[in-house]
């Protein structure tokens, strides 16, 4: 049965706190319609080693009485220095992350967000602007979320957040692999022949097995190297940086343990070459990141490594194979459908959140219509 409405919510910002809410946090999100392995408390325990380095933890805990019925992950980002940015909200979340939400029993949804919306609305000078990426759109809290914050006067607006492809994986590989193009089967064959030429080729697919999980440390020192030579490595998000390093050290110990962890690693003559990191929960696998050394980059090991997961994921019992928001070349080459996603935007009933809602809300859009009126040769205010 729903909850009744009048919910009480309190917010954690010490992570020793944040820690110890696994069990009820793992209970509600294992009761949800879709359980996603980005709604469990391990997942958010990772992702915070990372978002740490430049956040607050500010998660609601929402409860009825002594009992909880409901978490929304929130951070609160630190403004860059020298610089006076609006103080924003966002979820819990990483570059990783492909999907986030309200963490609550589905009968409960309703009620958990307005309590919620309420909690923004009392301490609406502790923030400026909530920004919520990853929400699916088929999730019913994209639905609700607007009508819960307008009804405290909190501004919102949702536009596409792009889209996460995917492959199902029922059926069989032959079936699946003739219906992709000519040219790409063409361009698998010939990365096949550049890499046998240039030395012998291995995969090793690492899942959790119990039998040789004590080489973890290696497996995770061959990707970190694979990511530093990577085009990522000019970035912040490779491997060798304390954030991602962190991040993905914790989230594997604990996938290990929970049995969600697949790593592939693509060797050439025994030298790491390719890699791409994944989580399996539920019979569903979502690709957190792919990396290949640059040096290597003429013989295209990320097309053959990408291409020989694909198939042996069929007929390995999964359902779906989701390769991770964006909609890059390489991933429309094998996939043509994908889960859409949205991204919510809301502001502060504040002076500030106003502010800032007239100017993105109202005044930028009206800015835009003047300028592509103008540039379309329409805002000349000529009659026809």
């Amino acid at each position: 049965m729903p909850v009744h409405e009048r919910l009480g919510v309190d917010c954690i910002r010490d992570p020793s706190g944040f820690a110890e809410l696994r069990e009820p946090w793992n209970r509600l999100a294992s009761a949800m319609r879709r359980p996603r392995v980005f709604l469990f408390h391990e997942w958010f325990q990772a992702a915070w080693e990372w978002a740490g380095l430049d956040s607050d933890l500010h998660v609601l805990r929402i409860r009825n009485t002594d009992r909880t019925v409901g978490f929304f992950p929130l951070l609160l980002r630190h403004p860059p220095r020298a610089h006076s940015g609006a103080r924003r909200l966002e979820f819990l979340s990483v570059p990783d992350t492909q999907y986030c939400d309200l963490i609550c029993r589905d009968p409960d949804r309703s009620a958990c967000l307005r309590a919620v919306a309420a909690y923004l609305a009392r301490n609406a000078p502790a923030w400026e602007v909530m920004i919520l990426r990853y929400l699916a759109r088929s999730s019913p809290t994209a639905a609700s979320l607007t009508e819960a914050l307008s009804a405290h006067r909190i501004r919102s607006l949702a536009r596409s957040g792009g889209t996460n492809p995917y492959v199902d994986l029922d059926g069989t590989w032959d079936a699946f692999y003739a219906s992709r193009s000519r040219r790409m089967k063409k361009g698998n064959n010939l990365a096949a022949g550049r890499l046998r030429r240039a030395g012998e080729v291995r995969v090793e697919w690492f899942r959790s097995s119990r039998s040789d999980d004590h080489r973890l440390p290696t497996v995770l020192d061959a990707i970190t190297r694979i990511s530093a030579r990577s085009w990522k490595g000019r970035t912040p998000f490779s491997l060798d940086h304390p954030g991602p390093g962190a991040f993905i050290r914790r989230l594997s110990a604990t996938a290990l343990d929970r049995g969600w962890l697949s790593i592939w690693i693509l060797y050439l003559s025994e030298e790491p070459v390719a890699m791409e990191y994944q989580l399996i929960h539920d019979g569903t696998v979502h690709a957190l990141r792919a990396d290949f050394d640059e040096a290597r980059a003429q013989l295209s090991p990320g097309t053959y490594l990408n291409w020989k997961i694909l198939e042996a994921l069929f007929g390995a019992g999964l359902s779906r194979y989701y390769m991770g928001p964006g909609e890059n070349a390489y991933k429309l080459r094998w996939s043509t459908t994908a889960d859409p996603l949205i991204t919510a935007y809301s502001y502060s009933p504040s002076l500030r959140g106003r502010v800032l809602s007239i100017w993105d809300l109202d005044l930028k859009p009206r800015l835009r219509r003047i300028r592509d009126a103008s540039t379309s040769g329409t805002g000349t205010g000529r009659e026809p």
